[in-house]
């Protein structure tokens, strides 16, 4: 009986502290580009907690869920222990990809590093070509959101495109 108390407060926290992509489409994305999207969104928050002092710190996935496809990732220190205490640092990165995005979109002025970039181009081709898509960003339990619509996604494109390699 304890046990069961126990895990239950566990997963309670573990949805506070998830990092959620979510897809909001009409057709099933591709797995080898989900695969490649959370590589590269692993890639970038790893490079954004190195920037923070915080070395050995990845995400890893929680739970995935098909229909509208969304991935749950927690943060994780080294020997993949659940760090609880970094609901911050997931938010923090999110506000950081929300800037990443308004730059590779030419909404706004800067240069992106080439690991956000990737991984601001991953995030958006699962559902590359697709219409009527959101891809929504967040950390369960906050009000910080990354929403990222049809038109977003094409703005994006075609700044991607037209950029130099």
């Amino acid at each position: 009986m304890h046990e069961a108390k126990t895990m239950e407060k566990v997963r309670e926290r573990d949805d506070e502290a998830a990092l959620r992509i979510r897809y909001e489409t009409h057709e099933p994305p591709s797995a080898l580009a989900i695969g490649q999207m959370l590589q590269d969104v692993t890639k970038s928050f790893e490079d954004y907690a190195n920037t923070r002092g915080l070395q050995g710190v990845t995400l890893a996935v929680q739970r995935l869920e098909a229909g509208s496809f969304f991935a749950d990732l927690i943060a994780v220190g080294q020997a993949l222990q659940v760090l609880y205490d970094h609901k911050e640092l997931l938010a923090g990165f999110v506000t950081h990809i929300q800037g990443v995005v308004q730059i590779v979109a030419g909404l706004v002025p800067g240069r992106a590093k080439d690991v956000d970039r990737r991984a601001v181009q991953a995030v958006a081709a699962p559902v590359a070509g697709q219409r009527n898509v959101n891809i929504t960003i967040n950390v369960e339990g906050s009000h910080n959101t990354v929403t990222i619509d049809q038109g977003l996604i094409d703005r994006m494109t075609s700044q991607l495109q037209a950029a130099p390699a």
